[in-house]
């Protein structure tokens, strides 16, 4: 058998590309689920991936491991996630003999680790394997791998099944790029406070941002814009519910952003802040997706013939189980909020928030401080962070503490 190129899949079968008249054959990997070198995910999205990681892929001879059909020591893709070993090209290098695996009994051995515990960047070849096909004895251990026997010709897919000794080793710090922080956030959908379905997380680009002021050079005004220079989170989760994660290199300040794009002609630029601690090399941000009908109705209720250049914050008031909190007082340090009535068909002249629990506000800077409280003296769990971010629609959801507990 010739084989000229296998494309390595979790949970898929890829077609190998034989010469005419030959068999075929693919490499399917597996995450086991057993008692035994357990992975965390039985789907290689749940694998997180933050540093450099080098894979081996081997393919001997049953009997005599000193002849090898395939012998591969390759970088893996830049990813998040373990996933990216589908992308792995095992054809080496142009021009190169093409390798030849004849029809009898071969081993095929998969095995990952940290570019870090390599210290030359050569995988190590001195590998047993113990009953259930999971490497033994080998310095350094690798942080997932495994082996299986495959006959050539009696199957079109060579099945690895791989163990994972220290996966988490894949996502540590110490192994992270220099100078880096890491970004997770999910999505909500502003109207209902609950994850988006992966059919719309597909379909948006999510990005994490630091909010810098600037002088316009026609108003002279100070105005705020979101930089998300090296910001750009892949979907590293993308069922059941959806998460996006990225090390990047931008330097943050106490508050960090996460902005969604949505797609589409008209594309809406929502944004989510929130404070992080001083010095913090990794944090959480639960942002929020507006949907384009909804900040229709958010444009109606102010009568405006669309977005503004300006900015636009879209705000709401909850209870610490997300549901709207009608008579709120929302109160930012400089400029006004205006509330939205109980349907989100006009804006209302009361001082308290409607049973929608809205607000907007096309003055307030992005640096002003947020204040709240509702009827039973309720105040934010955490501080509102936000204001207006030029070409963006900053969403300030206030979500309140629990009532107290009486005894």
């Amino acid at each position: 058998m010739n084989l000229r190129r296998a494309v390595l899949a979790l949970g898929l079968v890829a077609l190998a590309a034989c010469g005419p008249d030959t068999s075929t054959f693919s490499i399917k990997l597996t995450l086991t689920q057993g008692d035994a070198y357990r992975c965390p995910s039985p789907n290689c999205a749940g694998i997180m991936v933050s540093c450099d990681t080098v894979v081996s892929v081997r393919i001997v001879d049953a009997s005599d491991p000193s002849i090898v059909y395939l012998s591969r020591c390759l970088p893996l893709p830049t990813s998040s996630n373990l996933c990216s070993l589908a992308s792995l090209d095992l054809t080496g290098d142009p021009g190169a003999p093409t390798p030849t695996v004849p029809n009898r009994m071969v081993r095929v051995e998969v095995l990952v680790w940290p570019a870090v515990a390599l210290d030359d960047g050569t995988c190590p070849t001195n590998i047993e394997f113990d009953a259930r096909g999971m490497p033994v004895a080998v310095s350094p251990a690798p942080a997932i791998g495994g082996q299986t026997y495959f006959l050539p010709g009696s199957s079109s897919v060579a099945e690895v099944e791989l163990g994972c000794q220290d996966a988490g080793a894949l996502n540590e710090l110490a192994c992270r790029s220099a100078g880096t922080t890491r970004v997770r956030a999910v999505v909500d959908d502003f109207d209902t406070r609950v994850f988006l379905p992966p059919m719309v997380a597909r379909d948006i680009e999510v990005s994490a941002g630091v909010p810098v002021a600037r002088t316009n050079p026609d108003t002279g005004l100070t105005e705020w814009l979101l930089d998300t220079t090296d910001g750009a989170m892949p979907n590293i989760v993308p069922a059941p519910v959806p998460a996006w994660q990225h090390d990047t290199k931008l330097e943050f300040d106490q508050v960090a952003c996460v902005e969604v794009l949505d797609s589409g002609t008209e594309q809406t630029h929502d944004v989510t802040c929130r404070q992080i601690p001083v010095g913090a090399d990794g944090f959480d941000v639960r942002a929020f997706r507006l949907a384009k009908s909804s900040l229709n109705q958010v444009v109606g209720v102010l009568r405006l013939p669309g977005a503004p250049d300006d900015g636009l914050v879209v705000g709401i008031v909850v209870d610490y189980l997300g549901a709207p909190v009608a008579g709120a007082t929302v109160l930012p340090s400089k400029g006004s909020v205006r509330y939205v009535n109980a349907d989100r068909t006009m804006l209302t002249e009361d001082t308290v928030t409607s049973p929608s629990g809205m607000f907007v506000s096309q003055d307030v800077p992005f640096d002003a401080a947020w204040t709240a409280t509702d009827a039973k003296g309720l105040a934010p769990s955490e501080p509102p962070v936000g204001g207006l971010l030029v070409g963006a629609a900053t969403i300030v959801v206030i979500q309140l503490q629990p009532p107290p507990v009486t005894p």
